[in-house]
């Protein structure tokens, strides 16, 4: 399998800003984009209405295991039928693995990739 290339950025929403998401109105908020191949995956249209839940990420370079690493905008998981992320990590790769809307998932990204982008988007999160 050929690793993908994960790339996380930050949305910043000004207070003076609106951004709706899934229904929900959001001002003076921070929202991660995953950007995997060059591909902003949470404009999918299955993806539609989902966040990142940073800390999930941050867990899952840790050990081997299932994280919430999608959620709703609401934050319920279950609202918008998300299920756990099935990460696998091994000494050089972190693999995810999951299904969406009955359509599977499969990524794998080079370990200290993954890592380094995880550090470089919590580094710009504090300047904020």
């Amino acid at each position: 399998m050929i690793n993908n290339k994960l790339r996380l950025e930050l949305l910043v929403i000004k207070e003076n800003e609106i951004y709706e998401l899934d229904g929900l109105k959001f001002s003076n908020s921070i929202f991660l984009r995953p950007i995997i191949d060059e591909q902003d995956i949470l404009n999918y249209e299955e993806f539609l209405g989902s966040v990142i839940v940073l800390n999930q990420l941050v867990q899952s370079t840790n050990n081997s295991g299932k994280y919430l690493i999608f959620t709703c905008a609401c934050g319920i998981a279950d609202d918008s039928g998300w299920e756990l992320v099935n990460v696998t990590k091994t000494e050089d790769s972190l693999f995810w693995k999951f299904t969406r809307n009955n359509r599977q998932y499969s990524y794998k990204f080079e370990l200290s990739e993954y890592i380094d982008q995880i550090k470089l988007i919590q580094k710009k999160n504090r300047k904020l």
